[in-house]
């Protein structure tokens, strides 16, 4: 039995399943910090921020005349109001387009954050159409997740 085999083995009861969220959030938190992305979600500290550098520096040597960046998942939008201030320098015209699905964090990003580069919509992504339960951690926006 390879790695994955055995993974699947020991998770299979619990994926998909709101019963393991909590578990599967801390596990997160915990692979996250193991592969020392700062605190997961503090993007002073995950290295966000030089490769928000680091794509407006190559967007501008390429000419790109107008980028449309995408934030999926985008919370109450500090990486939006981060990638404003990254591009502000160096584009007269770009646009970001952050798409986060809770309506209550929509909510706050829409009253918190007002840069005109910035265009939020209330809706989630998947590789189908329809329609899916998001599961929410009311003490850590940024754990929730479909399941």
């Amino acid at each position: 039995m390879g790695k994955k085999d055995l993974m699947r083995f020991i998770f299979s009861p619990f994926l998909g399943k709101k019963l393991g969220q909590d578990f599967f959030e801390q596990l997160q938190l915990f692979a996250i910090k193991g592969r020392h992305f700062g605190g997961g979600s503090v993007i002073k500290n995950s290295g966000e921020l030089y490769v928000l550098s680091y794509i407006a520096d190559k967007l501008k040597l390429q000419n790109r005349l107008c980028p449309v960046i995408f934030d999926v998942g985008a919370n109450t939008g500090e990486y939006s109001a981060w990638t404003v201030k990254k591009f502000m320098d160096k584009f007269v015209d770009f646009k970001v387009l952050a798409f986060e699905p809770a309506k209550k964090v929509f909510q706050l990003f829409k009253r918190n954050r007002n840069e005109p580069q910035i265009e939020v919509f209330n809706f989630g992504f998947s590789n189908q159409a329809g329609t899916s339960s998001l599961f929410m951690n009311d003490r850590f926006s940024v754990a929730s997740s479909y399941l």
